[in-house]
């Protein structure tokens, strides 16, 4: 692997900025704004000032180098800036040595502007006048140009200048202000949020937020594709794949360096190469959680430290109970620890639930266990990597006493607690439900169906293919796994013909039905189904059969015979149609939740036949039932079900002038008109202020059925 190919996971700056941008993921919209900042600042006497805030591993050193690399490539704004940048380790204990380290940096990246004979050849002098001479060459300097200055690292920065260097630095930047400043901190410190402080207010902060499950497997898939691990980018593609990356995202969460370490051993079988990587990344991560640990105070730590040990988020009265508090304290502090990343909270009904923002935070507590006690994080990631059936093969496996020590752990813990796959995955399930988040619901379902393989998980992954995300072709799949699994069965049959149908492809549909109808030939749903394909294939007269079928096995059911009267139409049947349809009729009026869609399809079916005196005699049968007002929302709501691919501007206009001609002499009629009569015109002009002639109302009604958005 060449220098340019090599990911540096703990210096990203010495990384390719080239391959940054290659697996760079989830903030392009925070990259666009940072540099649309700095422009600004380039080129006007604005000055913007961003502290990113996120904990280690979070990808602040990326998004600062790919900020520079950008800049670099745009010359207009290049040239107008000189960029000075302060990397993590630099310690910094006074204003006059901001000055000095800031001068050296520019020295190296502009040596003919900022030569650094004339730096070597000041500092014979005082520190006082050091600074001066300092002030003076940088003002001078930037005259006409602006000063980016990126500093990682802000809270140590400001420790080691203290609050007079601090306040020399703002009184500087006030003065003199040709300075932009993108900084980073894992957290939010006191010398940017006390109002005592002199660099208050100054900046603006941008918490960065975690990779989601999604995020994750992309930015797995970048670096797969950067090592040309072909394999592994086919098997992140899986949805096998996508489950793994969740079970290491309920251990690790969100943090992007912890991805790119694990990128190279995810889809590897062998037990010793999948454990291995994992305790190196363990024993690298923990000196940085024990520091992190040590920056809270004593009672915030004994509550992270309980969090550490919990599987599941907890309630600020739990926690109080364990740790002899009382519940005000304990939710006073808990709002603290949230303020600074070191908690995350949801919501359940009226109770707040609070868990770790990073995961791996509990192997600090973990290493004060006796040497030779398993670590509680390595067994439950073999819980979550593997089924529980799979542990007792690793044991032939496992190359070292303490991996069999893990994995006897493991396997003793699934005797007592369930399948932590399948739990990660019904969470997120019941998580992507409440939040309305369809994305990530078919994802977690379908994970879940690949996993369990059972007729039940594939028909929910269905039924939400098909009917909320609309995405029939996958409904059709998943309906076939159905299918296979519990063959004897007509309902995924007649889902699946349901899903076909929506496509258009009726021969398909039609054999589902055929092939359900051998199943039970006494369903008159399944006769009436296969009547529908059958007419949409124009074979009216075996659609007729079918549904005189369907009437005779439930004569209570009145869709059917508006079905029959449909394709009787359709064959010149006219007057056994609107006997039919007034068979119909008689049943309708005791029945409360009419379709009237469904009868309007029908009418529009004899209209398309040409017969506009059916047509009447149907509406005149309406109004016999006095059902004027429930036809007319009808025929507003069958706006939706118009087929434009398949009707003619012409068609459009002659059925609106039917509906106007004969409803005309009803006055329960004149508010539907009105919106059938805007809707109609919408689909014909396809321009959304044809709406605004209605009123706000109306105007959302219509919308609504149209599913267009309208203000």
């Amino acid at each position: 692997m060449s220098d340019e190919d090599y990911i540096w996971r703990f210096s990203p700056c010495r990384t390719d900025p080239e391959l940054l941008e290659t697996i760079f993921v989830q903030r392009e919209a925070l990259l666009v704004d940072l540099l649309e900042r700095v422009t600004e600042s380039a080129t006007t006497a604005s000055k913007h000032h961003v502290l990113l805030i996120g904990p280690r591993g979070f990808g602040k050193t990326h998004l600062i180098t790919l900020l520079n690399h950008r800049l670099s490539k745009h010359a207009a704004i290049s040239d107008r800036i000189r960029v000075a940048w302060l990397l993590e380790e630099e310690t910094i204990t006074s204003f006059v040595q901001l000055l000095k380290r800031i001068y050296e940096v520019l020295a190296q990246q502009y040596p003919t502007e900022f030569p650094l004979d004339w730096l070597h050849d000041l500092l014979a002098e005082s520190p006082t006048g050091i600074q001066r001479q300092l002030e003076g060459k940088l003002v001078e300097s930037f005259a006409s140009r602006t000063l980016l200055l990126c500093i990682e690292n802000l809270d140590f920065q400001f420790s080691g200048l203290g609050t007079n260097g601090q306040h020399d630095w703002r009184a500087f930047l006030q003065e003199h202000p040709f300075t932009t400043i993108i900084a980073s901190t894992q957290r939010l410190f006191v010398d940017v949020k006390s109002r005592e402080k002199p660099f208050f207010g100054f900046f603006s902060p941008v918490p960065l937020e975690p990779l989601s499950v999604s995020d994750a497997v992309e930015l797995m898939r970048r670096v797969a594709a950067n090592r040309k691990a072909t394999d592994l980018v086919a098997f992140l593609d899986s949805a096998e794949g996508r489950s793994r990356v969740r079970a290491l995202h309920h251990l690790a969460g969100g943090n992007h360096r912890i991805y790119v370490v694990l990128a190279g051993f995810i889809s590897r079988d062998s037990l010793n190469e999948l454990i291995g990587p994992f305790q190196k990344m363990a024993d690298e991560l923990t000196p940085y959680y024990q520091e992190r640990l040590r920056w809270l105070s004593p009672q915030q730590r004994q509550i992270v430290e309980h969090l550490c040990s919990q599987d599941q988020p907890c309630m600020p009265r739990q926690i109080a109970r364990q740790l002899l508090a009382t519940e005000s304290t304990i939710s006073s502090q808990l709002k603290k620890l949230l303020e600074i990343g070191y908690v995350l909270r949801s919501e359940a009904g009226r109770e707040s639930r609070y868990e770790l923002a990073e995961p791996l935070m509990r192997l600090a507590s973990e290493v004060k266990e006796p040497q030779r006690r398993p670590l509680k994080l390595l067994v439950n990631f073999l819980r979550v990597w593997y089924r529980p059936k799979a542990l007792p093969e690793l044991m032939h496996r496992a190359g070292t006493d303490s991996l069999r020590r893990h994995i006897a752990a493991a396997i003793e813990d699934a005797k007592i607690n369930p399948d932590q796959q399948i739990r990660i995955l019904i969470d997120a399930i019941e998580k992507a439900r409440a939040e309305g988040n369809f994305s990530e619901l078919l994802q977690a379902l379908e994970e879940k169906a690949h996993m369990t393989n059972t007729a039940q998980d594939w028909f929910h992954l269905a039924y939400v293919q098909s009917e909320i995300a609309k995405d029939h072709r996958s409904a059709v799949v998943s309906y076939d796994h159905v299918i296979k699994l519990d063959p004897g069965q007509t309902w995924p049959l007649i889902e699946k013909g349901y899903a076909l149908h929506q496509l258009k492809r009726y021969e398909e549909e039609l054999a589902c039905y055929e092939r359900a109808l051998i199943i039970d030939s006494d369903d008159a749903l399944l006769w009436n189904n296969k009547g529908s394909s059958l007419h949409e294939l124009r074979r009216y007269d075996e659609a007729v059969a079918c549904f005189v079928r369907a009437v005779e096995l439930d004569p209570r059911t009145h869709q059917q015979l508006f079905n029959l009267a449909g394709s009787l139409f359709a064959i010149g049947r006219y007057a056994e149609g609107l006997a039919q349809l007034r068979a119909a009729m008689a049943r309708f009026s005791h029945i409360k939740d009419l379709d009237e869609p469904s009868m309007i399809d029908s009418l529009r079916r004899a209209f398309s036949v040409g017969n506009e005196l059916v047509v009447r005699q149907f509406a005149d049968l309406f109004h016999e039932f006095n059902r004027i007002s429930r036809l007319g929302d009808g025929l507003v709501r069958s706006l939706a079900k118009i087929d434009l691919e398949n009707t003619t501007h012409d068609s459009l206009n002659r059925w609106l002038d039917f509906w106007e001609h004969w409803g005309s002499t009803h006055v329960e009629m004149e508010v539907p008109l009105r919106l059938f009569r805007t809707g109609i015109g919408y689909l014909i002009k396809q321009d959304r202020k044809m709406l605004l002639d209605l009123v706000l109302s109306e105007r959302q009604l219509v919308a609504q059925v149209l599913e267009i958005e309208v203000s």
